[in-house]
């Protein structure tokens, strides 16, 4: 799924035998249905139901069992086929806030206050989401920390504003590298506090 970006369903054979006559009581496939966190496809659970072409779908929105009747899943795998055929699968993310690379300095204080709510965040108050536009990536901003124990990928803006992500890598960190130019790249994150001698950055 993470790597194909698309919404998978795991479903397994299943037939009913009745134990005395040995008759097929029914023969159906059932399984469960997944779907990427930030896909557009919102309701996934939801969008199969619709097909009137499910015997049951229930669950969450992106984490639900499902079954099918042997008989509806050729109609099934063409409602699919037809209704996602010119869906648009590239990750989807919703966010709080968008600002411009060119005035996130205008936003550092906004930075500040929201990393220095870290605490209250949890179940009901999801942490906000934010977006940073057309940064500019060269050689004198991009750095890769811990490159053989844990990489951490470093890009630092103007106004001490530092972006991290964890979990890098090198293969990541030579995408954005250049000797010569620059790349435009946006980013999606979450506010924090960096403390250093007493003295806090964004």
């Amino acid at each position: 799924m993470g790597k194909y970006m698309r919404p998978v369903l795991i479903l397994n054979r299943h037939i009913e035998v009745d134990e005395d006559t040995g008759e097929v009581l029914s023969y159906s496939w059932r399984g469960s249905g997944r779907n990427a966190t930030y896909s557009k496809l919102e309701n996934m659970r939801e969008f199969l139901a619709n097909s009137n072409l499910v015997e049951y779908a229930q669950g969450h929105a992106s984490a639900f069992g499902i079954s099918i009747l042997n008989e509806n899943l050729e109609a099934f795998k063409e409602y699919i086929d037809r209704e996602l055929k010119d869906f648009d699968f590239t990750n989807c993310y919703r966010v709080d806030f968008i600002w411009p690379a060119g005035e996130v300095e205008l936003y550092k204080k906004d930075i500040m206050d929201l990393g220095g709510l870290a605490g209250y965040w949890g179940q009901g108050l999801p942490e906000p989401q934010v977006a940073i536009e057309n940064i500019s990536v060269h050689k004198d901003n991009l750095v890769l920390m811990s490159p053989d124990k844990r990489p951490t990928l470093k890009i630092v803006l103007p106004g001490n504003l530092t972006l991290i992500k964890f979990n890098s890598s090198q293969e990541e960190f030579n995408k954005l590298y250049s000797e010569t130019g620059h790349k435009t790249i946006n980013v999606v994150g979450t506010c924090n506090l960096n403390e250093w001698n007493g003295n806090f950055s964004p």
